[in-house]
């Protein structure tokens, strides 16, 4: 009788830490303005900005090949593109000129702008996707703020905003 008790309850425990396991690995979903960001907390931890910007920190395995990330949505009627968002971003003391790529977000158009540091140190380069949409711009960036900033091997090969790029989604656009 007991060995009957002591394996149901062993099964049970069995089953309970199953569903603790999955359930830590659910991706979870930033709503910001027309943009859905699935992320797995198992690998990202995120946090409040400001009122339109969330930084997210990579934990575990990831962080020793991820970057901090910041999210933001720069909320307009109009978009003036992202030429004047990313350069915020990457400023001038800190970063050289940017250079700008066409990418795509979700099936939307955008740019990845990288700039290397002005640092004399090697410092991984400051990247910023930038997605210009009629409810504003949004941008997805892993920078610096000194050059003593420490962060990834800048020879690591990762890039460090594939992953939470890749679980971005927008709301269609209405006319």
């Amino acid at each position: 009788m007991r060995t009957g008790i002591r394996s149901c309850l062993l099964a049970g425990l069995a089953v309970i830490a199953c569903v603790a396991q999955g359930a830590a690995h659910e991706p979870w979903v930033l709503r910001l303005g027309s943009l859905e960001l699935s992320y797995d907390t198992a690998r990202w931890t995120m946090q409040g900005a400001g009122e339109h910007a969330f930084d997210f920190k990579p934990v575990g395995e990831s962080s020793r090949n991820h970057e901090d990330v910041r999210v933001t949505w720069k909320p307009s009627e109009r978009s003036e593109g992202c030429q004047a968002e990313v350069r915020e971003v990457l400023w001038s003391e800190m970063y050289e000129q940017p250079v700008a790529t066409s990418v795509e977000i979700a099936g939307i158009a955008a740019e990845r702008f990288v700039a290397d540091t002005r640092c004399r140190n090697a410092v991984p380069k400051g990247i910023v996707i930038c997605v210009p949409r009629r409810d504003g711009v949004y941008l997805i960036a892993a920078t610096r703020s000194s050059c003593r900033d420490g962060g990834r091997s800048p020879f690591s090969g990762v890039d460090p905003l594939e992953e939470l790029a890749r679980g971005a989604k927008f709301s269609p656009e209405t006319p």
